[in-house]
């Protein structure tokens, strides 16, 4: 989903969605081809990493919660929060690249029992994979007991293919990292280059990933079937070609005799066999015969009918008898099968020697499949034979012979015995080769021509089929249209590429100086030199010459004073220049008007409560202030509240309670007892409306108001990156209610004759309650 097309980067969403837990990754635009030299991989997000802080960057759909803890790991989503209609998206900034790579951890939580795990791009299945915890793993932050187990897997996509798709109740991620290919390339519609594609010219691919294989008619990458790794749309892949062992052409199977299966595992076999060991066995009736010794049908069948074969097969010769459901396979240890002709062995064609239905060794010219149950053409040795059209030794593309099929170039459209007949729009064909040709007024589609105007002219806007960009535009998709600058240039606002000010580079001709600043009259301004205010000459911003009435000193330009008339000079001044926004010395601020109450007052003095900086205009804002305030009284404890007027953290790596001094100054230590809870911190890292709470325990009754004294050792900063006053606050407490050990004599006095008079009542009642009148 693209959101943004700027300056050379290109916008990727990240959207993961449940039932169909899809991670879209990747939508790609390019305004026309490119051909750029980048360098390296770099990352470019990364979150989710330890005790994270979640940054409210990702769009959650139909979600419970966003953060929770499983286990000792905090994770995004997870058990309650995520679930089966859950989507989350995020919208990436990315650079120029070729590919993209993401890791991160993905928690399946709660009975993941073989549900498949899919990853997709731009809506497209690239990858499928099957987890399991169910009754194999342990619970981790789910529902706990028996097989309800949790799992944790590392997820890495390592080019512009894969997606993600899961099927369960409860799921979450972690430890998220993207990053970016760079190298060289040209770019081209990246849409036709996802499926299995790891190189792709125009709309056509030319190299396939490890797991595919190029079908060179249709010019696109098919999954390969029996390479033991899932893509694509495969189920599985066991590396065999087996009919009935699970997995068959990439697809689940049942097992032979299997009644019911799932995911290529037997749950229920058919009538007269057993499942033992995944598999399903004859039951010990063979043509109404019975086992004489009732053995279990899990011994061997070789144990348990060797003899019978061998009899039933030896007497077969005198008397042939039909044999019905014999097994073949050596894994059952039918050999005698084999031994009296019953069970035939299939011919290898071109195989030289072979064991039963595998190739040892193949002929001249052939070499062994991936499962050595077949003989294939050596292509690239020079000899033509089977179903190969040619050879001619190399695997170059496009050179009429690829893969030992024959093919014509890139840009022919119709291509008959490696003669081309017709070609791709743009392109002229000359003795059956297509050739791109500049100055013709054809613009060759998938060349390096942007423009083809029909003729030579250098200053018509596009000279040699390329267009003539603006000066320091590295690359153009019209004339007047640049969307590339060079280093060190960027893109104004009427798509003009100008130098950079402020990266300390100085680019001549164009820049007159660099200062990494855009303050005005200090010597530098907008990168060219500029006179300090009061000069009226400088040269290369170093002031030579000052206006009438002010001197030159080593500060730079100052007015001349005289001696009887500087109180009356100094009120003129301050009355001429309060409110222009540049701060002068006698004043205290200048925020650009004269008006009272926002801080600056209209003679530009610094208003009570607040503050106000240095810049030109000053920035005024209210102080941040510190405030104790007394919560309520529970016997011998009270409770008091320290709140600030806006968020603070702090300037240093300090621990912050640590730096809190507390006293009652006019007490002595013995007689009472200060604890600080914090409820919100005050760290270095983040910003955050600080409170702690003191309690105090008073150890003896007192007469007098106890005097609380609060002083902070750390400097505080707040969201406005100014200081905060931090200075020592007195709050005055309530007189501690606390009863002296008369007081508790006397009141444990009452208590024990409350106990008695209870007592009394009650043995008065049950006496009533037996012998009372009815």
């Amino acid at each position: 989903m693209i959101t943004s097309l700027g300056h050379h980067k290109i916008v990727i969403t990240i959207s993961i969605d449940i039932p169909s837990l899809y991670i879209n990754l990747i939508s790609l635009i390019l305004i026309s081809l490119l051909n750029i030299q980048v360098q390296a991989k770099s990352l470019v997000y990364s979150h989710f990493f330890g005790n994270f802080v979640y940054e409210n960057d990702w769009i959650v759909q139909n979600g419970v919660g966003v953060v929770s803890n499983c286990g000792t790991s905090q994770i995004f989503g997870g058990y309650n929060n995520f679930n089966s209609h859950t989507n989350i998206i995020k919208n990436v900034m990315l650079p120029t690249h070729e590919a993209i790579s993401l890791n991160f951890r993905f928690w399946d939580i709660d009975n993941w029992g073989n549900e498949k795990m899919e990853v997709m791009v731009n809506d497209r299945l690239v990858f499928t994979g099957y987890y399991n915890s169910e009754c194999t793993k342990s619970s981790i932050c789910g529902t706990p007991g028996h097989c309800w187990g949790d799992d944790i897997l590392i997820i890495r996509v390592n080019s512009l293919q894969q997606k993600l798709l899961g099927y369960e109740s409860y799921w979450g991620i972690s430890d998220f990292q993207l990053w970016a290919d760079q190298k060289n390339y040209i770019l081209s519609d990246v849409d036709d280059c996802f499926h299995g594609c790891s190189n792709c010219i125009s709309d056509k691919c030319v190299e396939c990933l490890k797991e595919w294989e190029y079908d060179i008619i249709q010019q696109t990458c098919i999954p390969l079937c029996g390479d033991q790794i899932i893509v694509e749309n495969e189920e599985c892949d066991d590396g065999n070609e087996e009919e009935h062992d699970g997995c068959f052409q990439c697809k689940f199977s049942c097992p032979l005799f299997c009644k019911q299966c799932k995911f290529g595992q037997c749950f229920q076999c058919q009538s007269n066999y057993n499942l033992i060991d995944q598999t399903c066995k004859e039951t010990n009736q063979i043509q109404g015969q019975t086992s004489q010794d009732k053995i279990s049908i899990q011994i061997s069948n070789f144990l348990d009918y060797g003899n019978y074969y061998h009899k039933l097969l030896h007497d077969q010769f005198a008397n042939p008898l039909p044999i019905y459901n014999f097994d073949c396979n050596l894994q059952t240890y039918d050999i005698f099968g084999y031994y009296y002709h019953q069970c035939e062995t299939k011919l290898i064609q071109n195989c030289l020697l072979s064991q039963m239905k595998i190739c040892l060794e193949c002929e001249n010219f052939y070499k062994l499949s991936w499962n050595k149950k077949a003989c294939i053409p050596k292509c690239e040795d020079g000899i033509t034979v089977q179903y190969e059209f040619c050879d001619d030794q190399n695997n170059i593309q496009f050179d009429g012979c690829y893969k030992c099929q024959t093919s014509c170039q890139l840009e022919c459209k119709e291509c008959i015995e490696q003669q081309c007949y017709v070609c791709i729009d743009g392109w002229q064909i000359i003795d059956n080769k297509c050739y791109q040709i500049c100055g013709d007024g054809l613009l060759a589609i998938s060349s390096r021509e942007q423009c083809d105007d029909g003729n030579y002219n250098p200053n018509d806007g596009c000279y040699d089929c390329k267009f003539i960009c603006d000066q320091n535009c590295f690359q153009c998709s019209t004339s007047n249209l640049c969307f590339l600058c060079f280093e060190n240039f960027e893109m104004d606002e009427n798509n003009l590429c100008k130098p950079i000010c402020g990266d300390g580079i100085i680019v001549q001709g164009l820049e007159e100086c660099e200062d990494f600043n855009d303050i005005p009259y200090d010597g530098c301004y907008l990168c060219m030199f500029q006179c300090e205010v009061n000069c009226s000459k400088c040269l290369q911003g170093i002031c030579q010459e000052c206006d009438e009435g002010y001197d030159l000193l080593v500060e730079g330009c100052k007015k001349i004073i005289i001696a009887n008339e500087i109180d009356d000079l100094d009120l003129q001044n301050k009355t001429l220049s309060c409110g222009n926004g540049k701060l002068s010395n006698t004043e205290q601020c200048d925020d650009g008007n004269q008006e009272n109450y926002d801080g600056c007052s209209s003679g530009c003095d610094i208003e009570e409560h607040w503050i106000c900086n240095l810049e030109q205009p000053s920035q005024c804002f209210l102080e941040t202030n510190s405030n104790l305030i007394s919560q309520n009284q529970t016997e011998g404890h009270q409770f008091v509240l320290l709140q600030f007027s806006n968020q603070v953290k702090q300037s240093s790596k300090f621990n912050f309670t640590e730096s809190i001094l507390s006293q009652i100054i006019n007490l002595s230590q013995d007689q009472y007892q200060i604890s600080i809870n914090s409820i919100v911190e005050v760290d270095e890292t983040q910003f955050a409306m600080a409170e702690y709470e003191f309690e105090i325990l008073f150890l003896n009754p007192i007469s007098i108001l106890p005097n609380l004294s609060i002083s902070i050792k750390s400097n505080l900063i707040d969201s406005n990156n100014m200081t905060v006053d931090v200075s020592t606050q007195t709050i005055l407490l309530q007189r501690p209610e606390i009863l002296n050990q008369e007081q508790i004599n006397v009141a444990n006095k009452f208590q024990a004759l409350g106990n008695e008079l209870m007592i009394g009542l009650g043995a008065i009642s049950v006496f009533m309650l037996f012998f009372g009148n009815p």
